[in-house]
């Protein structure tokens, strides 16, 4: 009786034990199940919000987009940037400088269809819009002597989500925004060149500025901001030294 007793009491144990560790298994299953349906379901709020970026406005009038602020990236890479005979690039820090008078120009030979330039900010950003002045904004005569962008791609990147537009920039000076109905998230942006509209002397594609828009604290404050708003950047212009001025007037005529 008492072996009879102990084995009983034996299996009693093994059954609770594997009872338990079924539960366990299935509890487990269960939340790894939840786990990626909630997954799943982020991935797909989020690309639902990437897809924003086809309900826009291109708008020019400044006091439609006055109230965003102005967020600049971490990093902003080309894949093409001119070097003047003098030595000088004219790289993508000058997208975020606040001076529409100096410019990014590509240095690939042609129009520079294809090339991009690359933004990756800090941390993940609520873009409202993305603003150009596009061209050279020295001065009429230099606008229409280079190439300006036309049509583009901008492709978002976001918690490994990627999601593509297409845009047609106009061809006037000044800032145009491309403004998003609602904000958009985006760790990075690249921005894609895939036709120009001819320069009357040169071929080479310039951008003068770059800033992307944010509806008040919608930003990381790690990411920093820009000092590039429509109101600044004019003062900048207006402030442009006269050798600064010569040296891009220089690089936009015959570079």
């Amino acid at each position: 009786i008492v072996v009879l007793i102990v084995v009983i009491g034996r299996v009693n144990t093994t059954r609770r034990a594997a009872a338990e560790q079924k539960a366990q298994e299935e509890a487990a299953a269960a939340a790894s199940l939840a786990a990626a349906e909630q997954v799943k379901q982020e991935q797909e709020t989020l690309l639902s919000a990437l897809k924003g970026m086809d309900n826009f406005r291109l708008r020019t009038d400044a006091t439609e987009f006055s109230a965003y602020q102005s967020v600049k990236p971490a990093s902003c890479n080309a894949s093409s940037v001119l070097v003047g005979t003098t030595g000088k690039s004219y790289g993508t820090e000058y997208l975020f400088d606040g001076d529409p008078a100096t410019s990014w120009q590509e240095g690939e030979d042609g129009d520079g269809v294809g090339v991009s330039i690359t933004s990756v900010f800090a941390a993940k950003t609520q873009i409202r819009g993305i603003a150009f002045w596009n061209g050279s904004e020295v001065s009429q005569e230099k606008f229409e002597a280079n190439n300006r962008l036309k049509d583009i791609t901008v492709s978002v990147s976001c918690g490994g989500q990627t999601y593509s537009a297409s845009y047609t920039l106009e061809d006037a000076m000044g800032e145009q925004v491309i403004l998003f109905d609602q904000p958009v998230p985006m760790e990075s942006v690249l921005i894609r060149i895939d036709s120009v509209y001819n320069g009357s002397v040169y071929q080479d594609t310039v951008l003068s500025e770059l800033s992307f828009l944010t509806e008040n604290s919608t930003a990381d404050p790690s990411a920093g901001t820009a000092e590039n708003s429509a109101a600044d950047s004019s003062a900048a212009a207006a402030g442009d030294s006269a050798s600064e001025a010569a040296t891009d007037t220089a690089a936009i005529q015959g570079e």
